[in-house]
């Protein structure tokens, strides 16, 4: 699978939402290539590469929410962001 994101970059994960700048890539034994990201408060969180994507790609998105965030809001961000993208679903990790 070939990345369009390394190390540094800033991406969204396109099930949930996350925002963050990646941190590393990893391969667990049993599952696909994980990407742990680092989100503005600090929070450490990790999915399927397959679902990130560089911030900037995301055409047709209202990312606007994302310069309203504030440490501490994250859900309320995913909120805004289910709503605009027209998806539910569930947090991983949670």
């Amino acid at each position: 699978m070939k990345r369009e994101f390394d190390v540094g970059d800033k991406v969204i994960c396109t099930m949930s939402g996350v925002v963050g700048v990646v941190e590393k890539f990893y391969f667990p034994t049993a599952c696909a290539e994980q990407t742990m990201v680092i989100t503005p408060d600090g929070r450490r969180y990790h999915a399927p590469t397959s679902e990130w994507r560089r911030f900037q790609e995301q055409v047709g998105l209202n990312t606007s929410f994302i310069k309203e965030y504030k440490d501490g809001d994250m859900l309320n961000a995913l909120v805004l962001l289910a709503r605009e993208s027209g998806r539910s679903g569930t947090i991983h990790g949670r």
